[in-house]
């Protein structure tokens, strides 16, 4: 596989998270952060069957019940 380099510049502490992360599973940084970007790919493409949508839990945008949500969520854990 062709590779280029990348600086990311993180907090300390997100960068010390991501490595004990990537240690305690056996993984180097780089295949943790691929994992990631193919999960960021795979959502992207991932549709969900219209009949599946009323059972997921998920609701749709174009709906007023999705501001409310929000606002309960944001009530809720203040």
């Amino acid at each position: 596989m062709n590779t280029a380099r990348l600086t990311v510049r993180l907090p300390p502490a997100e960068l010390g998270f991501a490595k004990g992360y990537a240690k305690e599973h056996g993984i180097s940084l780089t295949a943790l952060i691929l994992r990631y970007f193919e999960r960021l790919r795979q959502n992207e493409t991932q549709d969900i069957p219209e009949e599946v949508m009323p059972i997921a839990g998920i609701i749709p945008e174009n709906t007023s019940v999705r501001s409310e949500y929000a606002t309960h969520i944001e009530n809720k854990h203040k």
